[in-house]
């Protein structure tokens, strides 16, 4: 397929014909597509289909291992006015298979899908976050805490959860913790529990 057919096929209405156009970069992802096709697969990872986003962000993840345009084309997706498509980008940037691919640059775009009411969403973006805290503790500590604070109720949960496994300052945790396990919300203090349960003492 060249260049223009599969531009136009990554942007068909009919998931399958878009599916088939992504499965084709895939496979081939040391070769260097036209910047048009390349904008049109990154759109995908807008798209309503999580089937059609996955494979966009796992075919734009091997791709970008040969081509620098790649990250800094999902970079900028992460400012798109769509939800869906910040999402997707930092998901791709979460695949890509370099050291500085996934940065401090996604946070808020992982931050706002820990509020998703898609629990499968919520949960590869927790993931996420717990990687980047590895690396920058204190930076994703101090969101989570604040989220944990002052969200909706999935994302108090979800921040919970990831600063179980980031950590942070003993005693702010313990605050954060003892606040929601006053919450009514039974979720909420179960996760408050589990973040209790790795503080020292």
């Amino acid at each position: 397929m060249n260049h223009d057919a599969l531009a136009i096929a990554l942007n068909d209405a009919a998931p399958e014909v878009r599916l088939a156009a992504i499965r084709e970069v895939a496979e081939n992802p040391h070769l260097t597509l036209a910047e048009a096709a390349l904008d049109v697969l990154i759109q995908c990872l807008g798209a309503n289909r999580k089937v059609i986003q996955r494979r966009a962000a796992e075919a734009l993840a091997a791709s970008a291992l040969h081509d620098a345009r790649v990250v800094e084309k999902l970079r900028a997706m992460l400012l798109h006015h769509d939800s869906r498509a910040r999402w997707g980008a930092a998901f791709a940037l979460g695949l890509v298979n370099l050291d500085d691919a996934l940065d401090l640059r996604a946070m808020p775009s992982l931050v706002e899908a820990l509020s998703s009411s898609d629990g499968d969403v919520r949960w590869a973006a927790a993931e996420l976050v717990v990687r980047l805290g590895k690396k920058n503790r204190d930076a994703v500590s101090n969101q989570l805490i604040a989220l944990a604070s002052s969200g909706n109720l999935n994302a108090r949960k979800m921040a919970l959860y990831c600063l179980r496994d980031v950590g942070g300052p003993r005693e702010e945790l313990l605050a954060v913790a003892e606040s929601c396990c006053g919450d009514h919300k039974s979720l909420l203090k179960m996760a408050a529990l589990s973040l209790l349960s790795r503080v020292a003492d």
